[in-house]
């Protein structure tokens, strides 16, 4: 993308800003937030948030990584975790709050948002198995692994599906939140 995807705009504020609002208003008990060395701008937009700042002090490791840095920051007395990626900034707080009533019902499930059919993000783990990304997992293995937990959760929410990864994929994000705002 030509520049760390937590700081592109989307109409007048960074990406991160997004994910964050969206949490935040969602209710979630703890926010924290994994930054990269490349990405640690993005921490001054949300310095009066309520959420906690770990930084990955290995620009070229993959997101397991990251996980394991939010995992030991988690409050003991979580009993999972919901991991959003800021490459899916148009996620709804109302999919959030459907996501984290899922997990309350039954904690033991990961639960998994779709749209249309489609499979999307962020996905909320059980404690117990997060801890596999540990035991050197991914957490696509970890859902291939227990797929008799893997709860698929319909959300009204076309943010699930609708990645930052390319050029193409941010002005379709630009357009969508664009349709949004406008109501059209």
């Amino acid at each position: 993308m030509g520049q760390p995807k937590a700081l592109l705009p989307l109409q007048d504020k960074p990406a991160i800003l997004h994910c964050l609002a969206a949490l935040i208003s969602s209710r979630v008990e703890e926010i924290i937030v994994v930054l990269g060395k490349d990405t640690l701008a993005a921490a001054q937009h949300f310095e009066e948030m309520p959420v906690k700042k770990i930084v990955n002090p290995l620009p070229e490791s993959d997101m397991t990584t990251s996980i394991r840095l939010g995992m030991q920051a988690m409050l003991p007395r979580a009993t999972g975790a919901m991991v959003c990626l800021v490459d899916y900034p148009l996620v709804q707080s109302s999919t959030l709050k459907q996501m984290v009533a899922a997990a309350l019902t039954t904690p033991e499930r990961i639960i998994i948002p779709t749209w249309q059919g489609r499979r999307g993000h962020p996905s909320l783990f059980p404690r117990t198995l997060l801890t596999e990304i540990y035991q050197g997992f991914n957490l696509r293995e970890i859902i291939q692994r227990h797929p008799d937990t893997v709860t698929l959760l319909p959300v009204d929410d076309e943010g699930v599906v609708l990645e930052m990864d390319t050029p193409a994929d941010y002005q379709k994000i630009c357009q969508r939140l664009e349709e949004t705002t406008h109501g059209q």
